[in-house]
């Protein structure tokens, strides 16, 4: 049976926030490699995926669950997914938000480069997107960083999720401040574009309890993924 992972939306508390109704939760595959020293977030892009085709039918365990909104990450990069074959079943599951999780441009500069060439890249991840956008979901977009943030405004996603390269997992998951950094340059470039949507970065369940040490920048939290536990019916 395939395994799901949930990637849960804690929003700011303390001030009104830009995105008015993020979802409770991403859902996605889980890795099929897991290993302590592996982190999740990178586990995802291994080509050992079982990918949409077993996504999809695993959206059924979803039917009936009372949590609340449910978004889909989906690796869009994937050549042969065609959002028009997909649309029916993921909106019978529920499905009401979309985004590029897990996203190509997680890759270090080298790396993406080379898939870049063969059209592996962010803009074929933002043109799916966008048909979703024009299919009626909501839509957020996962960049790394301030380049891929800008080009990510140009389908005005209702927010961004920040994830770190794979590179910054070298030493263990980044820090705060690393991550801190991409945040506020992010945040920097999509002011400078005159894009007024919501940055959520990724952080850890207890990152998620201590609001006073997030980054000015962000409007809330996605937290690394767990598990997915289906609700009892």
């Amino acid at each position: 049976m395939t395994s799901l992972s949930t990637w849960r939306i804690v929003p700011r508390r303390t001030r009104l926030s830009r995105v008015l109704a993020a979802p409770e939760q991403f859902v996605t595959l889980s890795a099929r490699l897991q290993h302590d020293s592996l982190p999740p977030e990178v586990a995802l892009l291994l080509p050992n995926q079982d990918g949409v085709r077993a996504l999809i039918p695993a959206l059924n365990t979803l039917t009936g669950n009372p949590t609340g909104t449910l978004g889909l990450g989906l690796f869009l990069a994937d050549p042969f997914f065609v959002v028009d074959h997909r649309i029916d079943a993921i909106r019978q599951a529920g499905i009401t938000w979309v985004t590029n999780l897990p996203s190509i441009s997680q890759y270090d500069d080298s790396i993406a480069l080379q898939l870049s060439e063969v059209q592996f890249n962010l803009n074929r991840e933002l043109e799916r997107l966008a048909s979703f956008k024009a299919a009626g979901f909501h839509i957020a977009a996962t960049v790394t960083d301030a380049a891929g943030a800008v080009e990510a405004c140009g389908i005005d996603p209702e927010f961004l999720i920040v994830l770190p390269h794979v590179g910054d997992f070298g030493a263990g998951f980044p820090s705060f401040r690393q991550r801190g950094a991409a945040i506020d340059a992010i945040a920097r470039a999509t002011k400078e574009v005159q894009w007024t949507g919501g940055i959520y970065g990724l952080g850890t369940a207890l990152e998620a309890e201590s609001e006073s040490l997030w980054p000015d920048a962000l409007d809330g939290l996605i937290c690394r993924p767990q598990t997915y536990m289906q609700a009892p019916h």
